[in-house]
């Protein structure tokens, strides 16, 4: 009889802490991989967050020049030209602000051969890009990434090598287009110099399809357009802006209806809230498909930062 009421009292005690977690979110986790280059070692981290009813949350960026507003990417933009329709190559006198400067060329070293990419700094540290970028299921993880801040400059380019890599494990074990995202951890703290932009989500799929405006910034090297055969080189960087045309639940993409160049993988688009620049989506397929950072994306990144802030590379 006390088996049975001891039995009854730990049943009903599971029962309620179940009930709970699944009310508050304390139970929601999502898997990623990393590994580390030096020693070629691979990981498992498992993310737990808060699943809670928030809608929206974000981290903010860091502008180390200070710049009012949107004012210098407001001098790139040209009147009657939205949806991503043109972009516009930046002049090298701003390649070195911010927040040009924390939009980055990836050089990735896959069985000695060199592929173009691109990325943005979300941290001192850290640069986020594609998952693809960084794994691929034919060659497995990518050998190393050299990334620059301020590429069509001569003598002002700032460096730093990736040393460790995070993809989420839906991507890595199923190919699963929703989670084709990936974060670089760096030998140096280059965000510092050049500032980083923040990351952020927002569940209502109008703020990316008729509330938003959204900048992209990215490294093209070459475009499948006939008559753009000869434009890009991956030198340069450009821009181009507007809001999106559909938005794919299946993937957890927003899309516009125009070819993506080879070298644009990997970038990033943001919007601009009271001068924070926020970061919600990344580049991932070749018709400008983006997906999106949803909550328990964020909340992984965000883990991700965190886990280190203060590492340096070592075997």
């Amino acid at each position: 009889m006390q088996a049975k009421l001891i039995f009854s009292i730990i049943f009903f005690q599971s029962f309620f802490i179940s009930i709970y977690c699944q009310n508050t979110g304390v139970n929601s986790s999502i898997s990623l991989y990393y590994y580390n280059s030096i020693s070629k070692k691979k990981e498992l981290l498992l993310v737990k967050y808060n699943n809670n009813s928030n809608t929206k949350d974000k981290l903010s960026s860091f502008n180390l020049r200070q710049l009012s507003n949107d004012s210098l990417l407001k001098t790139n933009i040209e009147a009657n030209v939205s949806n991503f329709s043109k972009r516009k190559i930046i002049d090298f006198n701003f390649s070195d602000k911010f927040p040009y400067s924390s939009n980055v060329k990836l050089k990735v070293y896959i069985n000695g051969v060199e592929h173009n990419a691109s990325g943005t700094l979300i941290s001192k540290n850290i640069v986020l890009t594609a998952g693809h970028v960084i794994y691929s299921d034919k060659y497995k993880w990518t050998d190393s990434i050299i990334v620059i801040s301020n590429n069509q400059s001569r003598l002002n380019k700032i460096k730093s090598t990736g040393y460790k890599y995070y993809v989420f494990k839906s991507y890595i074990d199923k190919i699963n287009m929703k989670y084709d995202i990936g974060i670089i951890v760096l030998n140096e703290q280059i965000g510092n110099k050049v500032g980083f932009l923040g990351i952020g989500y927002n569940n209502d799929i109008n703020f990316y399809l008729k509330k938003g405006f959204f900048y992209h910034l990215s490294y093209p090297s070459k475009s499948f357009i006939p008559e753009e055969r000869n434009l890009y080189t991956g030198k340069y960087q450009y821009l181009n802006y507007g809001n999106f045309d559909k938005y794919i639940k299946k993937y957890d993409w927003v899309r516009y209806f125009q070819s993506a160049p080879k070298g644009e993988s990997g970038s990033s688009f943001f919007s601009i809230q009271k001068s924070d620049y926020i970061i919600y989506g990344v580049l991932s397929m070749g018709i400008s498909s983006y997906v999106l950072i949803t909550k328990e994306k964020f909340y992984a990144i965000k883990k991700i930062i965190e886990l280190n802030k203060n590492t340096k590379a070592q075997q």
